[in-house]
């Protein structure tokens, strides 16, 4: 059974607040770690285009650093259907 509308709205603000409070950037963080090679980065992208593609709310929590570094923000994918290939 799916959570109720305001709930989840509410754990979305909540993992995003977590996610600033801990890391204010993700660009310069030391406590970022980067995906461990091209062919896995763009694994995971294509994991969220297809989440994204079948209408899943999906849900950046940070913005992904823009200077070439494999790091993905921590990225909520709310109700994938089955079918989904996450």
């Amino acid at each position: 059974m799916s959570e109720q509308p305001e709930k989840k709205t509410g754990r979305i603000a909540q993992a995003r607040a977590s996610v600033a409070r801990r890391y204010p950037t993700l660009a310069h963080n030391p406590d970022a770690t980067a995906v461990v090679n091209e062919r896995q980065f763009q694994r995971l992208h294509a994991l969220i285009t297809d989440a994204r593609e079948r209408g899943v709310q999906v849900e950046e929590c940070a913005l992904a650093p823009q200077d070439g570094r494999r790091i993905l923000p921590l990225t909520l994918l709310i109700d994938p259907p089955p079918e989904a290939r996450v």
